[in-house]
């Protein structure tokens, strides 16, 4: 059974206080995240979690804030680094929440 993706909770409302689990099972910390709402121009809650999480969960990135944008780098000296880019903001809600799965 893979672990929940929020902790202390299985249900991914509103769960201010509760860190998203960063290691958890990917689909889990998936489903978590898109319950989050954050439609565009609306990703303050979303970014507010993902930068809470990674601020109690790691601590070998640096975690840069800037708007609603949030970047975790390592500064390790290296010449060259991965680049894992991605967006926070969705489509308006449209009896997609909250997320059911289909199999």
């Amino acid at each position: 059974m893979p672990e929940a993706a929020v902790t202390g909770s299985t249900l991914p409302t509103h769960y201010a206080g509760v860190v998203l689990d960063l290691r958890c099972d990917p689909i889990e910390l998936t489903a978590a995240l898109v319950d989050i709402p954050s439609e565009s121009r609306q990703e303050e809650r979303i970014a507010d979690e993902v930068e809470a999480a990674l601020q109690s969960q790691t601590s070998s990135f640096e975690i840069i804030r800037n708007g609603n944008a949030v970047l975790a780098r390592t500064a390790l000296g290296r010449p060259m680094r991965v680049l894992l880019a991605g967006h926070l903001d969705t489509v308006p809600v449209a009896d997609n929440l909250p997320r059911h799965e289909v199999r």
